[in-house]
């Protein structure tokens, strides 16, 4: 089995991206996501072009499309933001019908953000998932995503996560396959995508890698080192669960092999 242990939000903030970093430069995790619509990704992406450039091709977007100033400024005053032109999290507050009306909207969005990261770092992502799982939950994320003019630079994209292998909760498969199968139209993506915690907060144990190992060639493992107390930065940093599979770790590209 080989694992793509992937940490998101960096960009995020100053805390977000200097975790996510020490952990990338230590190699104590496969890749990071970055997010470009925050208050902090600009400086973010100096430091990273600056001090850590043999990061980059390691860096895949975050794409966000629920938190966050809006690069395309036709979403001001739109009911995608709240008044200040942050964006409000529109999955549940104008569901799936009012919500594809803005589909050329949100497109233009994840153009821009796309375009954002070339720019900054000279290359497009090694990869793309997104903040809050927006394409899992919004018809309209991802329709505007599969019809990305910019997105169809990037060859590999994280899949919609699942918990089979936690016994404490059902597996609900039919819409994330019809999702996966979409995404994998457009995307290459690992076999598998799962959460370092499962739903009610306990880190994955090894009889879980274990029971993943027999399964899928290709896992994807989400962590959030800045989230809440650190307790996931400090379990990536000093438990060694990982240990054994520090050759088995990948990159996206990787996925070609």
């Amino acid at each position: 089995m080989k694992i793509i242990l992937n940490a998101d939000d960096c960009g995020a903030s100053k805390r977000h991206t200097d975790l996510n970093l020490e952990l990338l430069s230590a190699n104590r995790i496969s890749s990071t996501s970055f997010m470009v619509n925050s208050g902090y990704s600009e400086t973010a992406a100096d430091l990273i072009c600056d001090r850590k450039p043999d990061l980059i091709s390691r860096i895949g977007l975050h794409l966000n499309l629920t938190t966050g100033s809006p690069l395309n400024e036709r979403l001001h005053g739109s009911p995608l933001v709240d008044a200040q032109n942050h964006f409000s999290d529109f999955r549940e507050r104008l569901g799936t019908a009012a919500s594809l009306k803005f589909v050329a909207s949100l497109r233009q969005e994840i153009d821009l953000q796309v375009q954002w990261f070339r720019e900054r770092f000279g290359r497009y992502p090694a990869h793309v998932d997104a903040h809050n799982h927006v394409f899992q939950s919004s018809p309209a994320a991802l329709l505007a995503l599969l019809t990305s003019t910019r997105a169809r630079y990037i060859r590999y994209a994280r899949p919609v996560r699942r918990y089979d292998h936690d016994t404490g909760h059902g597996k609900r498969a039919g819409m994330r396959k019809v999702v996966n199968r979409l995404l994998r139209l457009r995307f290459k993506t690992p076999d598998y995508f799962t959460d370092i915690r499962t739903l009610d907060g306990r880190f994955i144990s090894e009889k879980a890698l274990a029971f993943l190992g027999a399964r899928y060639r290709v896992i994807e493992i989400m962590c959030h080192p800045y989230y809440k107390d650190e307790s996931e930065y400090e379990f990536l940093r000093n438990e060694n669960l990982f240990d054994g599979y520090a050759g088995d770790f990948i990159t996206y590209d990787s996925l070609d092999n």
